[in-house]
């Protein structure tokens, strides 16, 4: 059962995590789509994506040409998405039963579920998954240190996920992984000497990705905030 101060928590979201210029959310939308294209499964396929919040990234995508669903656990879905041929829906994966999706996208949620409920929502997803579809996921990478303030500076995070943790919950699921990556960078956004210098703070970051990972892991390992995992199903 859902504890109340989480259900408190999730009432005052929005308002605890304020408004952001509509500059950074495009930032946000275009980001999604790049990591999106990470799976390799182009327009015309059918997507879900998992968590949609304010439907921003599922109406890019249906003009890209994807066919498009949304599920969220709470809530109502939005009233706009009707006239935007978009199927969404509240619950969990089993609203979707008897449906496949080629491709599935789940960004900045399962850091949200605690382990049984990830690989129960993992089990309803790869149920849903064609034999050649994918999972996108983006959460919090625990295999960096610079993942620390993304899961920790949020109460409505209950577990912390690395690439490697994923990895068995979702082979518990029925998942493999095929590919990690760090989360996608967007050049655009911000305003005067901060977005002159965010191209070299870019390069920076990966150079020092560059020697951690060496000194650490002896190989390069993704060191980004937020991690990028494609998975697909076993068997």
């Amino acid at each position: 059962m859902t504890d109340r101060w989480l259900d408190a928590a999730y009432d005052d979201y929005h308002a605890w995590k304020g408004w952001r210029d509509e500059r950074d959310a495009e930032g946000e939308v275009t980001r999604a789509l790049a990591e999106l294209r990470m799976a390799d499964v182009p327009p015309p396929a059918r997507l879900l994506e998992v968590g949609f919040g304010d439907g921003a990234v599922l109406k890019r995508a249906r003009a890209l040409g994807y066919r498009c669903a949304g599920l969220e656990r709470v809530g109502a879905p939005l009233p706009e998405f009707g006239t935007a041929e978009i199927d969404a829906r509240t619950g969990l994966p089993d609203r979707f039963a008897g449906e496949m999706f080629d491709l599935i996208a789940a960004f900045d949620v399962f850091e949200h579920l605690t382990v049984p409920d990830l690989i129960e929502t993992l089990r309803g997803l790869a149920e849903r998954l064609t034999p050649n579809g994918r999972l996108v996921a983006r959460f919090p990478n625990m295999a960096s240190p610079f993942g620390l303030v993304n899961q920790h500076g949020d109460i409505t995070h209950l577990t912390a996920l690395s690439p490697g943790s994923f990895a068995q919950v979702a082979r518990l699921a029925g998942f493999e992984i095929v590919r990690v990556a760090n989360g996608a960078t967007v050049l655009g956004g911000g305003r005067g000497l901060r977005a002159l210098l965010k191209p070299v703070a870019l390069l920076t970051r990966k150079l020092i990705e560059l020697v951690l990972s060496f000194a650490y892991y002896g190989r390069v390992t993704p060191l980004s905030p937020s991690v990028v995992v494609v998975a697909r199903r076993r068997g």
